[in-house]
């Protein structure tokens, strides 16, 4: 994980603050975690108190997100209530996927033509995005986050 931190957590709370502080405007980037696990857990505790990122929990288990995230001001998203998943893609400036599934969550087919996050992040091993996603989004994966070559925040932050 070289320059970006020691975990997968901290290297995405690094990319999240550097793309908050490359920010055009006064409103807070609006960070969706979707997930409750370590690496959820983690990434909500690094970031909760920056004032520039605004961070939603989105969880099958409402239980479980509001455990990992007591009295954080992080917004609990359900993923049954709406749309879940598709809203939290439209809405997110970023998009982070901290969960694991035996298939995609985040299908390009099943999402449609709705707008979706500029920058996703998928920690699931393995991936729990497909890979026509990459066509519509900045997509970062754990081989991204784990590369030591190259300054990976500056070069994903060049088009967001």
């Amino acid at each position: 994980l070289g320059r970006l931190g020691g975990s997968y957590a901290e290297a995405t709370a690094a990319l999240v603050r550097g793309a908050a502080a490359e920010r055009r405007g006064d409103a807070p980037l609006e960070l969706t975690i979707v997930g409750t696990g370590m690496i959820a857990r983690d990434l909500v505790a690094a970031l909760r108190d920056d004032g520039a990122v605004r961070i939603a929990l989105l969880s099958r288990h409402r239980e479980r997100a509001e455990a990992a995230c007591p009295g954080s001001g992080v917004r609990i998203l359900d993923w049954d209530d709406g749309d879940g998943l598709p809203d939290a893609l439209e809405r997110s400036d970023i998009l982070v996927a901290a969960t694991t599934s035996a298939r995609p969550l985040l299908s390009a087919v099943r999402h449609g033509r709705r707008r979706v996050a500029p920058l996703l992040v998928d920690l699931g091993a393995p991936p729990v995005t497909d890979a026509a996603f990459a066509e519509r989004t900045r997509l970062v994966t754990l081989a991204d986050l784990g590369h030591t070559e190259v300054d990976l925040v500056a070069t994903l932050l060049r088009d967001l």
